[in-house]
């Protein structure tokens, strides 16, 4: 706080403190007080109001100035009322207890959306394992049946998206879901190819893999997920002739990296910042829906 602003905010003590020192000046002449004593005591008066009111300032200022410094050093500000001192006055200690009661409220509320978050996660979960049954029945009736191939490659993209939910319900405490292995590279790549077999020969894109020989480290079943995404785009968003995808890796001095090519569409480069960011379409994906809506149209 500077000391305009606390001036500011206390202008209606001044003025009456200065209508007070008025009011005295007229009783002293009323009553004939010397001229020596009139100053001695305006100057008391001057001096004790100016002493109080710089003291309350500066008491006040450093009480401020220190839970404004410790506000911005933490991450988590709402904890802010551990860190402060002891409060010295009232106007303080009621201060902190305002802070400690809103803290109070919103770890409250926190706390409640963290539960409701947990059942609506479980319950999620559990959705997704039972309508996986009925899928992988419907699945296994149309591939009996020898009909309507149309059909399985709807079912095999609604299969699709229901894992992505599966696994995005998962993603808040991903650390814990890791299980690091040593795996065939392409082992994973071949069982992510087969999963999209179907669409990549009804697309009739020209699919290819190289140096997939491996042996690393890695957790296969989030490895298969995000090739899976990323083999899903470039089906989604691949040339209309002469579609391509390569996957291959490549040797680094310290990594293997391992890349997926496609001659698809592209992205605009207005785009590009913000590819990993959660639920982000994009231009494309716009175009895209809104050919889609077209043709249901």
């Amino acid at each position: 706080m500077k000391f305009r602003e606390y001036l500011a905010d206390h202008i209606s003590i001044i003025l009456i403190f200065l209508f007070i020192i008025i009011l005295s000046e007229c009783s002293f002449l009323i009553f004939n007080i010397t001229f020596e004593l009139n100053v001695f005591i305006l100057a008391i008066d001057i001096v004790g109001f100016l002493f109080c009111f710089i003291f309350s300032y500066f008491k006040k200022a450093t009480f401020l100035r220190e839970l404004q410094k410790r506000t911005e050093l933490l991450d988590q500000k709402f904890l802010v009322h551990e860190l402060l001192s002891t409060p010295e006055t009232h106007e303080e200690q009621r201060l902190c207890q305002v802070i400690s009661e809103i803290n109070r409220s919103m770890i409250d509320h926190i706390n409640q959306y963290k539960y409701n978050f947990h059942d609506f996660k479980e319950y999620l979960e559990l959705w997704v394992h039972e309508i996986k049954l009925p899928i992988a029945s419907l699945r296994l009736i149309l591939e009996h049946e020898r009909k309507n191939q149309e059909s399985i490659l709807q079912l095999d993209r609604l299969d699709s998206y229901i894992n992505q939910i599966l696994y995005f319900a998962r993603s808040e405490h991903v650390e814990k879901d890791y299980q690091i292995s040593e795996c065939s590279l392409a082992n994973i790549v071949k069982h992510v190819a087969l999963k999209n077999q179907d669409i990549i020969l009804n697309s009739q894109i020209k699919f290819q893999v190289e140096n997939l020989d491996k042996i690393v480290e890695t957790d296969p079943k989030w490895l298969e997920f995000i090739l899976d995404q990323l083999l899903a785009n470039c089906i989604k968003y691949r040339k209309i002739k002469h579609p391509e995808i390569k996957i291959y890796t490549e040797e680094k001095d310290k990594f293997l990296a391992l890349h997926v090519y496609d001659n698809g569409i592209g992205i605009p480069l207005s785009d590009q910042s913000r590819i990993f960011q959660k639920a982000f379409t994009g231009q494309n994906g716009r175009i895209l829906e809104q050919n889609q809506e077209k043709l249901n149209f």
